[in-house]
C-alpha cells in the first residue's frame, strides 16, 4: 500500500521587493561608466575584476547592467546607429522613402551599421525613423 502523498505548498513566485538591491553608489558609477561610452559588458567585466559581487552575489553580466540601468530610466538601446547616419536616414524617409527603399539605398552607398557592416533591414531602419529603442554614438 501506498503511503498518501501530503500536500506541499506552492513556491512563491518571484523575489520580496527590495531583495538583490544594488546600493546607490554601485548605481551611479554604472550610470556615469555608461554616460563616459563603456559597454554594459566593459561594466560588468570591470566590476568582475573588481571582485565587486553582483546583486544576488554571483558575476556581473551585460544583463544585470542593462536592468540597472533600465531601472534608473537609462537608455541602453540596442541598435546603436552613428548620428550622421540617423540622419541620412532620417532625411531619406522626410524625402518620401519607404524603409525598405532606404535600407537598400544605405547599402548602394556603401554605408556601415553599428557592426560595420554594409547590410541594413528594413526592420531596423524603421526603428530609427521611429525613434525606438536605439541610441546615438557621437
Amino acid at each position: 500500500m501506498t503511503e498518501p502523498t501530503v500536500p506541499q505548498k506552492p513556491k512563491s513566485r518571484g523575489r520580496a521587493r527590495g531583495s538583490y538591491e544594488i546600493s546607490t553608489e554601485l548605481r551611479m558609477r554604472i550610470a556615469q561608466m555608461h554616460e563616459l561610452g563603456a559597454s554594459l559588458k566593459e561594466i560588468a567585466r570591470t566590476f568582475n575584476d573588481e571582485g565587486i559581487p553582483a546583486a544576488r552575489g554571483g558575476q556581473w553580466s551585460q544583463s544585470t547592467i542593462r536592468a540597472a540601468l533600465n531601472q534608473m530610466g537609462k537608455d541602453t538601446g540596442r541598435f546603436r546607429i552613428v548620428k550622421d547616419v540617423k540622419e541620412l536616414i532620417l532625411k531619406m524617409h522626410r524625402d518620401g522613402l519607404s524603409a525598405y527603399r532606404i535600407a537598400q539605398e544605405l547599402e548602394n552607398q556603401n554605408v556601415p551599421n553599428s557592426r560595420g557592416e554594409v547590410k541594413w533591414y528594413p526592420r531596423t531602419v524603421g526603428r530609427i525613423v521611429k525613434g525606438g529603442t536605439e541610441s546615438v554614438r557621437h
